[in-house]
């Protein structure tokens, strides 16, 4: 019984891993030695700014993590293109 919910904790945890591609506030910042940044906190990095994130906050994942809307693709939209 405490094998499974050691298990699903588990799961849970790599399920819930927080991607900074996937996030709203992330964009690239050009800079050569700070490739990374956070508009949500405001700062570049040189690591993803989550696991920057979860060393300052002594493991706590980033609690400003909002996904970014899925763009529509054109097929969706209705559009047809013609030969």
């Amino acid at each position: 019984m405490k094998d499974d919910a050691v298990h699903n904790c588990r799961y849970r945890a790599i399920a819930m891993t927080i991607v900074c591609h996937k996030c709203m506030h992330y964009y690239v910042t050009w800079d050569q030695y700070f490739p990374h940044g956070c508009r949500a906190m405001n700062f570049k990095s040189k690591r993803m700014p989550a696991k920057e994130v979860r060393m300052a906050m002594q493991g706590k994942d980033c609690l400003a993590f909002e996904m970014k809307k899925q763009k529509a693709h054109y097929q969706d939209q209705g559009i047809r293109y013609w030969r």
